[in-house]
């Protein structure tokens, strides 16, 4: 395979996005999910050094992997750089070398040797239709120091969610040996997740009445399929009778699809069910307790992917880039809405399924795995995934400029424009089976320091001019009309009418309103996907550039009215602002 050489790439443009929300479980997970492995793996890398050698155990994939195994049936190659230059004295040293499973090969497009071999994750007690998956070791991860720093500077979301977890469970983190969460499409803007928790030897869940009263408050029992559902009013939990105990899986109240059947050589129907009569039904159908294979149904891309994971990884998060991008966006709202359009850029069109993960030990390992669709190979893959991500420096160097960083994280957002270039310098490929793989290594404390900047980055705001008025000022001094004079960028490559004008009112601080029955009149729905880039133009001009994308014909305008005591937008149609008398407010100045 010829060396990669990094091509540049184009700067999305800058996002504007709407205030984050409180998160629940849900969202805490997701966070941790989107945090720990997009933060921590897409802007990342605090080691410029390269090293002779990386040693640990050959990194496992298909059994059909073409590049990182010799054709002797020797281990997996570890890749060198020639030469490595003299350690930083901050930094801590390489990994202790094992030569009796080291291969020295002067080959830089090789991945780097995996510090895990374990099989991939069994998935166990997955909840079926999930499109984006969750592991994470937490005990391992809370008996590390380093794992400790890192799972707190994920922020307050994550925190709030290792609570209610911990909560749930009656148990503290460090009993909790692995939890596995799995996303799905519930209904329209709404993401529903189930979970399974694993205890450590030792530990169980929740046993007798007194300690599932405490943990989850007052519950009915249910039967489901011979096993013993616990309901309370929010969620139902289930303590599989196989697994005596170590295992809790948690569900929300919400109905999912199945496939009924009309009997023999009757067609069958989609019915639903309660998502976690799905978990117990697919559940026992696959033998979690005691089988040794895959324990979930996945669609074929993902059971790709699936087959390249290393389930002893402390944190490992995979699904599908369609999903996350379009019906799971609200596992992006808030501030990790802005990691939308890098996501985009770098998975593009081709990407069916991708995972990242992330080990923290003498030094932390980075791993991203990609499975793209089957009319170009993985090897041919490879060197345009690699140039994408080549290309991610400057897009954070742009968006860390475009920032008015808090005074006390201002110098960690500031570098890591420069950390993201170190990972890319870090960065080894190589193609295995239908998948791409991409991992580095970084020193011992990387992991924290990579998650508190990314975590620090999306919270800030955007820079404004020395004379701005705040906020506040403008909305006292103006009407509904003068403040949609403020300048604002609004970029996305995919979006709908209902989130676009939410950003914008959000932005300008204006509420607004969609009159769904007048749109509904006109055959117009508020679900229309389209992109937009409109940079540095006053809030009026992008709000008329939304209607004009949601509705190529010109059939929609907004007109000011009053609510509650005060001005709002609406959104409606022109011949419904006729019909009332409302006239549409001429187009604001640039």
């Amino acid at each position: 395979m010829p060396a990669l050489t990094p091509k540049p790439v184009r700067q999305p443009p800058r996002q504007t996005i709407r205030r984050a929300r409180q998160w629940g479980l849900i969202g805490g997970l997701g966070a941790l999910a989107m945090l720990a492995g997009l933060a921590a793996v897409v802007i990342g890398g605090l080691d410029g050094r390269r090293s002779a050698a990386r040693t640990g155990k050959p990194h496992r994939g298909s059994a059909d992997r073409s590049t990182d195994r010799r054709t002797d049936g020797t281990p997996a190659a570890v890749p060198v750089a020639g030469p490595p230059p003299a350690p930083a004295p901050d930094l801590p040293a390489d990994p202790p070398v094992r030569p009796a499973r080291q291969v020295v090969v002067d080959d830089p497009t090789l991945p780097w040797a995996s510090p895990t071999s374990g099989p991939p994750p069994r998935l166990a007690y997955l909840p079926p239709g999930s499109q984006l998956i969750l592991l994470a070791r937490l005990a391992e991860l809370s008996a590390d120091d380093e794992g400790r720093l890192f799972l707190g500077s994920l922020g307050p979301a994550a925190a709030e969610a290792i609570a209610t977890l911990e909560k749930l469970c009656g148990r503290r983190i460090v009993d909790i040996e692995s939890v596995q969460a799995g996303w799905q499409a519930g209904g329209p803007d709404e993401v529903v997740a189930g979970y399974a928790v694993r205890f450590i030897e030792g530990r169980a869940a929740p046993a007798d009445e007194a300690s599932r009263q405490a943990a989850w408050g007052e519950t009915t029992e249910v039967a489901i399929d011979g096993e013993t559902v616990y309901r309370s009013p929010t969620r139902s939990f289930w303590v599989p009778a196989a697994e005596k105990g170590r295992v809790l899986v948690i569900a929300p109240h919400v109905m999912v699809a199945r496939d009924v059947s009309l009997g023999p050589g009757g067609p069958p129907r989609t019915g639903q069910e309660p998502l976690m009569a799905a978990i117990v039904r697919e559940s026992l159908a696959t033998n979690p307790a005691t089988g040794t294979g895959l324990a979930a149904t996945l669609p074929g891309d993902l059971e790709a992917l699936v087959g390249m994971l290393d389930a002893d990884r402390h944190l490992t998060v995979f699904g599908s880039p369609h999903f996350l991008l379009n019906a799971g966006r609200p596992l992006l709202a808030g501030s990790l809405a802005r990691v939308l359009e890098p996501l985009e850029g770098l998975f593009g069109e081709s990407v069916q399924a991708a995972a990242v993960s992330l080990h923290v030990g003498d030094n932390a390992y980075l791993e991203m795995d990609v499975v793209s669709s089957l009319e170009l190979p993985a090897r041919k893959r490879v060197a345009g995934l690699v140039t994408r991500f080549d290309g991610l420096p400057a897009q954070v160097e742009r968006f860390c400029a475009s920032l008015d960083p808090d005074p006390y994280g201002r110098v960690l957002v500031l570098r890591l424009p420069a950390m993201l270039r170190a990972l890319s310098g870090q960065v080894r490929a190589g193609a295995e089976g239908r998948g791409v793989v991409l991992n580095a290594y970084l020193p011992r404390h990387a992991p924290h320091n990579l998650a508190l900047a990314a975590e620090i980055a999306l919270a800030q705001g955007p820079a404004t001019s020395a004379d701005a008025a705040p906020p506040a000022a403008l909305s006292g001094a103006m009407g509904v009309v003068g403040r949609l004079t403020k300048k604002m960028t609004l970029a996305f490559a995919s979006d709908n009418l209902e989130h676009s004008i939410q950003m914008v009112s959000e932005e300008t601080g204006v509420p607004m309103e969609i009159l769904g029955g007048d749109l509904q009149l006109e055959g117009i729905t508020k679900n229309q996907s389209f992109g937009l880039d409109e940079q540095d133009k006053t809030a009026d001009s992008i709000l008329r550039a939304i209607l004009a994308k949601s509705n190529p014909e010109g059939k929609l305008v907004y007109v000011v009215g009053e609510k509650d005591g005060e001005e709002w937008v609406f959104i409606t149609t022109r011949a419904a602002a006729a019909k009332r008398g409302n006239t549409p407010p001429p187009p604001a100045a640039p």
